[in-house]
């Protein structure tokens, strides 16, 4: 009697100690055990003109969605597009079009953006010291950007095209200190397409002197709008969410006297000339994608991930 009794409890010992380990990481009901819901890790990598909108996305996507856990880099369009087709990302994020050899992933636009043409405001061949627009046409840019321009004196007595307004020439000769983009930028590859010599004529990317001018190569719209900001004669190139605290240059088109200065209004009315779309790149069909994805995607496109962008100075789609 006593060995039954020891039995049973050590019975009973055993079906406690089991029945205490399934409710640490689930239930137990029958045969079926519900074991606890796992972290849902999701990884976005690429553009930086992106990462502002999509990493307050995220954090507010994941203020309601306690097991989804996403983590946001940036790197540039190129990184993050080439990560995504590595596997190493779930998705990317791209602030120019896809390229040829960019096969077997897509894009999903999510906002607009222009590029803004940044000087310093300090740039002493602003007439009267900023009481003006700054104007200048594509053309004239792309001269500066070839070389063709090489002192703001040249650039100042532009008279090319539509020419410039808002400089006055000094004498001083001061050289043009071009600050741009490294090659992974997807705001780079959009302004080498976009900068041409006449409408439908050479994009900038594909001149053999931009190629070879001495410029500097950095790695993020903050970048490039901090070397403006201390470079008296730098000129450079930054999203519309970066152009604080800089002189932005009102841009006419090709054929065109109408100056147009990069703002969300100005892009969303289609009259800036140099505007594109920012992307989220995934692999496959949005519908192939695991759930979460999906309703990380449809976040970002809807009213809140909408407003975010607004609020980054950038265009909502919807």
């Amino acid at each position: 009697m006593q060995k039954k009794a020891i039995i049973i409890i050590a019975a009973i010992a055993i079906i406690a100690t089991i029945f205490i380990s399934w409710t640490v990481v689930g239930i137990f009901w029958g045969e079926e055990i519900l074991e606890e819901e796992e972290e849902y890790d999701m990884a976005i990598s690429g553009s930086t003109t992106c990462f502002p909108v999509i990493v307050r996305c995220a954090e507010e996507f994941m203020e309601d969605e306690d097991d989804i856990d996403i983590g946001v880099s940036g790197g540039g369009s190129s990184k993050g597009i080439t990560a995504l087709r590595n596997n190493i990302v779930d998705i990317g994020m791209a602030s120019r079009e896809l390229k040829a050899s960019e096969t077997g992933v897509q894009t999903v636009p999510f906002a607009k953006d222009g590029i803004a043409i940044v000087i310093d405001t300090d740039n002493d061949y602003i007439t009267n010291q900023g009481t003006v627009d700054v104007e200048m046409s594509i053309l004239t840019i792309y001269k500066i950007w070839t070389g063709d321009y090489a002192t703001w004196d040249d650039v100042a007595t532009d008279t090319d095209s539509t020419g410039v307004s808002g400089l006055t020439a000094t004498g001083a000769n001061e050289a043009v200190v071009l600050i741009g983009r490294d090659s992974n930028s997807g705001t780079r590859a959009t302004w080498e397409e976009l900068i041409t010599d006449s409408a439908g004529g050479t994009e900038l990317g594909e001149d053999d002197d931009y190629k070879n001018i001495d410029k500097q190569e950095l790695n993020s719209n903050g970048a490039v709008q901090s070397a403006v900001q201390t470079s008296d004669y730098g000129i450079g190139y930054v999203g519309l969410g970066f152009r604080d605290g800089c002189e932005v240059v009102s841009v006419a088109d090709h054929g065109s006297s109408s100056y147009y200065k990069a703002s969300p209004d100005t892009v969303k009315a289609g009259t800036y000339p140099v505007a594109r779309n920012l992307n989220l790149v995934i692999k496959g069909d949005l519908d192939d994608q695991d759930d979460e994805i999906q309703d990380f995607i449809e976040f970002v496109l809807g009213p809140t991930g909408q407003l975010i962008a607004t609020q980054e100075d950038f265009v909502a789609l919807y």
